[in-house]
């Protein structure tokens, strides 16, 4: 037990260094695996999306910050979390999709989300005029205007690479 409470403070601690801590860790009891120390932390830190079921309540996650809370070796985390898997809003998600592989900022500095970033980008591209489809510097424009600090070969990575939208070229 006390080995648990210490790490839901470290847990809470983490958060609010990446900006995300409000001293809270939704009762997440329902989601906790048999017994995993690495799922169980992964839960833990990552409890406002599983109380939501909302990828925007995911909080910016790497390797290491799992790592580091349970001090682990990252390749440990890694082998545990490949081929895992849980249910959410009758979805299967793996929990390697819930790490990130760089850190966004957004201007006031605190890290976010890839999923919230690739969120923001469908919503301008669903918005714009499909005869005059927006570039990506426009895009960026419209992303500074919502407080993301992002570049443009940034957006073009994952509007083509990870979203598989054409450049503007190619959309209208």
């Amino acid at each position: 037990m006390q080995e648990e409470k210490s790490l839901i403070l470290k847990v809470i601690e983490l958060q609010e260094k990446k900006g995300y801590g409000d001293g809270s860790i939704y009762d997440c009891k329902s989601y906790l695996r048999n017994g995993s120390a690495i799922l169980d932390c992964i839960v833990l830190f990552q409890s406002h999306y599983f109380y939501s079921g909302d990828r925007k309540n995911l909080i910016p996650m790497v390797y290491k910050d799992i790592a580091f809370l349970l001090d682990k070796d990252i390749s440990t985390i890694a082998r545990v979390v490949e081929d895992r898997s849980f249910r959410i809003n009758n979805k299967t998600v793996y929990y390697k999709s819930l790490f990130q592989e760089g850190v966004l900022k957004n201007k006031q500095g605190r890290e976010i989300c890839q999923a919230e970033f690739i969120e923001a980008i469908i919503d301008i591209i669903n918005n714009e005029d499909k005869k005059k489809p927006y570039t990506d510097d426009l895009i960026v424009s419209f992303l500074q205007d919502r407080g993301y600090d992002i570049a443009r070969r940034t957006v073009a990575k994952y509007r083509n690479d990870f979203l598989g939208i054409p450049s503007s070229h190619h959309r209208c």
